[in-house]
Order: structure tokens, then C-alpha cells, then sequence
């Protein structure tokens, strides 16, 4: 028997696609590869615990064997944690993360995560992008999450300085690390939002954010807020702060 797994993993790849899946069969068969290493194995059993397939749903095993599988490169397995966090299935539901894993998966090669993670950024950021072209870039921050180089790539697209202006692209960089704690890249979304450059307008959006820039003592921050905050109700205020205070205590205590 192959040492790396790779025979348990075809054997148990042949129960779990036959015309009467002996599911059980394949759950064992895989779980023996994946314990010994085989990456595609430990995304298959994963997959097997998120599903329930030959064993009872458990979402925490699933994740774990997900991020053993990615810590080789499967993009694949990437794709699902994205999953996992976007849904909350299992875990604290985070477009944070999602946007991490998403980004991992497409680095790695996986382009089924391109249009979730367009649409997480179209639907709750107001970013329209295309990042089919973006595979490098996206490698560079899924890898290393360094919010300073971060928010400077995302300063070069803003005043294209070495890039082509575009500040479609400069707000995604500056999302990334606005939401690290970068009270740079949170004042600047704030200024993005109010005047609608690169995304779609949104007062509450830049209050949201101009509001976390003036905790980490932005000194240009307040006066954007403050300009922000008089286009919305006190009813949306008081929601808004709420989500302030639930967005400061993730920055503190990020989940990786």
C-alpha cells in the first residue's frame, strides 16, 4: 500500500463515484489516505463531513480536513472554507474570511471562487470588479495579509502611482486593510462612500467607516464622519453604532 495515501484515496474514490455508492466504504477509505497526508483525500473527507455522507454532519471536522487539504495548495478546499464562512456553517459567519479563502482558492488556481467573491463584493462593499486579471495581486495579500502593503497597493491605484488609476481597485485594497484595523484604509473608504469614487455612494457605509478611522485617532477622520452622519436617521445611527462595536471587537480578536 502506497505510503502517501494515494491508493487508499483512488479505492475510496471508486465507492464514493460508483453507480450504488457505498458511501461508508469511502468515508474509511478516505479517512486512512487523508491521515496520511494525501491532500486530495483530506479534502474528500472533509467534504464527507460537511455533507454527511457516511458519517454524521460535523462542520468543525469538516473545516478542520478542509484547511489541512489548503495548507497544500487545493484550491478546491480553499473554495469550501470560503463557503463555510460566507454561510456560517459551523463557524461565525465572516465576509472577512470569505474573502481570505475565496482569494487563497483563486491564487491557487481554483476559478469557480472568482464570481462568489465578486458578488461578496458587489452585494455588501457596493465594489463592482473583475478579478479574473487579478490573480497575482490576490496571491500576494491571501499569502502574506500584511494590512500596510495592503493599503499602499490600494493608495498606488488610487493616485496611480506605478498602476493605472483606478480606484475601483484602490477601495478593494483598502477594504482588505480596513478590515485588519488600518486606520488609513478606513478613512479612506470613508471618503470613497460619501463621494460614491470607485463604489457605490453610501452614507452609512462612510459613517461606518470613517467612525472606526476616528477610534485610531485619524485626525481627518470625524470631519467625514460628521458630514455622513447628517444624511442619516437616528434610527439607522443607533444600528450602525451597534455594528461599530461588533466590527472593533473582530479586529481585535481576528479568526484565521
Amino acid at each position: 500500500m502506497a505510503d502517501d495515501g494515494s491508493v487508499w484515496y483512488q479505492q475510496g474514490l471508486n465507492h464514493y463515484a460508483a453507480s450504488a455508492p457505498d458511501h461508508g466504504r469511502a468515508f474509511k477509505l478516505f479517512g486512512q489516505a487523508a491521515r496520511a497526508g494525501y491532500p486530495r483525500a483530506q479534502y474528500q473527507y472533509g467534504l464527507m463531513y460537511q455533507r454527511g455522507e457516511g458519517v454524521n454532519r460535523d462542520y468543525t471536522k469538516a473545516l478542520h480536513w478542509y484547511k489541512l487539504a489548503a495548507g497544500h495548495g487545493l484550491g478546491v478546499a480553499d473554495h469550501h472554507i470560503a463557503q463555510m464562512y460566507q454561510h456560517g456553517h459551523g463557524v461565525r459567519p465572516s465576509y472577512q474570511q470569505a474573502i481570505y479563502w475565496y482569494s487563497r482558492s483563486i491564487s491557487h488556481g481554483y476559478e469557480a471562487a472568482v464570481n462568489p467573491l465578486e458578488e461578496i463584493y458587489r452585494r455588501n462593499y457596493g465594489l463592482t470588479l473583475n478579478l479574473v486579471q487579478s490573480g497575482s495581486l490576490l496571491a500576494q495579500v491571501a499569502d502574506g495579509g500584511d494590512r500596510t502593503s495592503q493599503y499602499n497597493l490600494g493608495y498606488k491605484y488610487y493616485i496611480g502611482h506605478e498602476v493605472d488609476q483606478d480606484p475601483t481597485m484602490a477601495a478593494m485594497w483598502f477594504l482588505r486593510a480596513a478590515e485588519q484595523g488600518d486606520g488609513d484604509a478606513q478613512y479612506m473608504l470613508g471618503k470613497m462612500y460619501h463621494t460614491g469614487e470607485g463604489l457605490d455612494q453610501s452614507f452609512d457605509r462612510c459613517y461606518f467607516w470613517s467612525t472606526l478611522a476616528n477610534f485610531t485617532q485619524h485626525e481627518e477622520a470625524a470631519a467625514i464622519r460628521d458630514l455622513c452622519l447628517s444624511k442619516i436617521s437616528p434610527e439607522k445611527h443607533a444600528t450602525l453604532n451597534r455594528e461599530i462595536e461588533a466590527k472593533r471587537a473582530e479586529i481585535q480578536t481576528p479568526v484565521f
